[in-house]
Parts: structure tokens; sequence; C-alpha cells
């Protein structure tokens, strides 16, 4: 479940509700960045009886900024063309952002540090610093 993809927090909710309602898991593919947001997602997995497991991909400001600018600029051809996100979407994100808490209801929580993964030739081109 993508919001890019679906355009909306509403469709969202009814493509998950859909698939959990006929068995199937479901991905929650957004970046949630506060508790109100992960909580309707909580809420629906709490009424349908399913597991909910956190995935915190931990990463600094910078490095985000950096791998944004790397996407726009060297995305391999097979991938859609991604534009630079403006620095205000970065601001907005940081001051909005809740690290997840164990109180928010998560049956299981994992941090998931950023490691390359890439051929040789873009990791020299990652490796060149994006301002």
């Amino acid at each position: 479940v993508n919001q890019d993809t679906l355009k909306s927090k509403d469709k969202c909710i009814r493509v998950a509700r859909e698939h959990l309602l006929a068995n199937r898991p479901v991905v929650v593919d957004n970046t949630n960045r506060d508790a109100a947001t992960r909580k309707l997602y909580i809420d629906l997995a709490r009424e349908v009886n399913a597991p909910i497991r956190v995935f915190h991909f931990a990463c600094s400001l910078d490095l985000a900024r950096h791998n944004n600018r790397y996407r726009a600029f060297y995305a391999p051809r097979n991938e859609p063309k991604r534009e630079i996100l403006p620095e205000s979407a970065f601001a907005s994100y940081k001051s909005a952002f809740e690290i997840p808490a164990p109180k928010e209801g998560f049956d299981e929580m994992r941090t998931v540090n950023f490691i390359w993964d890439g051929t040789d030739n873009q990791r020299t081109l990652w490796d060149q610093y994006l301002a």
C-alpha cells in the first residue's frame, strides 16, 4: 500500500482493509512520520487481529538529502525518473517526525540502518558529495 501510487490516505486504508479481510498480508510503504498517521494503520490491524510490525529506516538528514539528489541525477534507466525533493519537504518532515515507540502498539519493532546496495560504478557516483 503506497500513497504515492494510490494518491490518498483514504484509498490506502481502504485497500489495506480489503487485503487484510481477504487474509492477505499488507505492507504500508509510506513515510508515516508521526504517531497519529501510523495509528490509522495500527487501528485497522487491531480491528482484524493482524500482527503489526514497524521498520524504522534510520538515516541522517544529510544522508537523506544526498540520496535524494543521487536518485534524481543517477537513477538507473529502468527506474522511473525522480525529481529532486525541495528542501521544504525535508524541513517539514523533520519538524513533524516522531520515532516509532512501543506505546503505539507494535508487536515487533526493527531499526534498519542505511547500507549501500549497487554496483561499483554506482558506488563511485554515490560517493561524490552532491550538494
